[in-house]
């Protein structure tokens, strides 16, 4: 008998064309690692003993963790290995006709327009590749053509809450309650159409009449993850679901004890740690750490199964000079302090690189020689004068940036919250060590 899939969800690829077509990828991907700047340094890959039936879990920092781990896990082994090859959870938007131009909106419209016809999915199916609906971050207008497809062409005030029938009524000219779900999907509502948490934005009775929808969606997505793990295959999941958009670590989903306890067949769940040293002006260093197998969260309650699972990732983090580093600057400008000297900070990450490695872990190893660790923190000083965090003054002394009255979210794309990202990452990491 056939295998049943989800909807849109192709079978198998052949093994020898991932053979081949994986690792000849793998290749490409190292050379893309270099061209974005990432310098990967990897530790403990020898853990991943390439059993049947493996679950690979990480932290999310960027869209890029997913193609690095797999290309430190499958990608290095040559084009003819006869390893295993991986299969992946991806978010489900990224199989929409066309992502590619909504993601890089930044870019200049021309080479948007020339983006906007190309989709992901045929390149995505071939790395096996399979959509993972997430319900937090669906956004409205995914929702509403949800709505369209199961229920017509309603009225709009049949759909939404009244304040979001409203927004929408802004943006026309014409008789909001003659507004229809078709028609509020129009370029003009994009602003509204990209809101997250879409399902949040309906009407109570319309969000009842959708939930059995969202289950079966979420349901098919699992029952196939659950069949490739019994197939043998190895399997890599993101357990948070997103990027991490603070530095912090969210709360793993639940699909991931799905995941270990629906399968069967043992489910091994091989944690990796990944961490990026990026406040530099040479390339970001990328540390990919991977742990033991773990082979006892069968059975376990879905929140202590989640716990054991979140330290382990935690465990495989690297101490880096932009966390050691950030901390100093936090502390000082939370103390109302505004000045630093260049010998404060040198002083500071050698003594805390010491004492994390004598407590156990893996702290990046050029702050343990005095010489590389003088030129590690060069660059982070550099890095930190360019984007304004410091200003330099006479003798080694440098300014701290004046707090905005509104100051900016912490987010590592921006250079004015990279400190606080940076310090509610190693905040999360030294809780989880107390937590252990």
């Amino acid at each position: 008998m056939a295998e049943s899939r989800p909807a849109g969800v192709p079978g198998s690829t052949d093994l020898s064309f991932r053979g081949v077509s994986g690792r000849l990828l793998g290749y490409l991907l190292d050379a893309g690692c270099w061209a974005l700047g990432y310098d990967v340094k990897t530790r403990g890959v020898e853990n991943y003993t390439r059993s049947p039936s493996t679950l690979v879990v990480y932290n999310h920092r960027r869209d890029a963790d997913t193609p690095i781990i797999a290309n430190v896990l499958f990608g290095r082994q040559g084009p003819f290995s006869r390893a295993p090859r991986p299969t992946f959870v991806a978010r489900e938007d990224l199989f929409r006709p066309h992502f590619l131009a909504n993601y890089l909106e930044s870019w200049p419209s021309p080479i948007r327009a020339l983006l906007s016809p190309l989709g992901l999915r045929p390149f995505l199916w071939a790395l096996q590749a399979y959509p993972m609906r997430r319900i937090r971050e669906r956004t409205l207008g995914e929702v509403l053509e949800d709505v369209l497809q199961l229920f017509g062409d309603l009225p709009l005030h049949d759909v939404l809450k009244p304040d979001w029938v409203e927004r929408f009524a802004e943006l026309t000219s014409g008789d909001p309650s003659q507004l229809t779900v078709r028609q509020a999907l129009g370029s003009r509502f994009r602003p509204l159409l990209r809101q997250g948490y879409g399902l949040t934005k309906l009407a109570r009775s319309r969000f009842r009449a959708m939930k059995p929808h969202e289950r079966e969606v979420i349901d098919s997505h699992l029952q196939l993850f659950v069949r490739l793990l019994e197939r043998g295959e190895t399997l890599q999941l993101a357990p948070e679901g997103a990027v991490s958009r603070d530095g912090g670590f969210a709360r793993i989903r639940a699909g991931l004890h799905v995941l270990v306890n629906r399968p069967r067949t043992l489910v091994r769940v091989l944690p990796v740690g990944i961490t990026y040293d990026f406040m530099t002006c040479g390339r970001s260093t990328v540390f990919v750490n991977v742990g033991q197998e773990m082979l006892n969260l069968r059975g376990l309650r879905p929140g202590e199964a989640s716990a054991q699972v979140a330290r382990a990732i935690w465990a495989q983090s690297t101490i880096t000079a932009s966390q050691l580093a950030s901390q100093l600057l936090a502390s000082v400008r939370s103390r109302g302090g505004h000045m630093i000297t260049e010998s404060e900070l040198l002083q500071h990450v050698a003594d805390e690189a010491e004492r994390w490695s004598e407590a156990g872990l893996y702290v990046d190893p050029r702050l343990l020689v005095r010489k590389e660790r003088e030129k590690r923190m060069a660059e982070y000083i550099e890095h930190c004068v360019r984007s304004g965090e410091l200003i330099p003054r006479t003798m080694g002394r440098f300014a701290l940036r004046k707090q905005d009255s509104k100051p900016a979210p912490a987010w590592w794309g921006d250079p004015q919250g990279q400190i606080s990202y940076i310090n509610n990452e190693f905040a999360t990491l030294t809780r989880m060590i107390r937590s252990a």
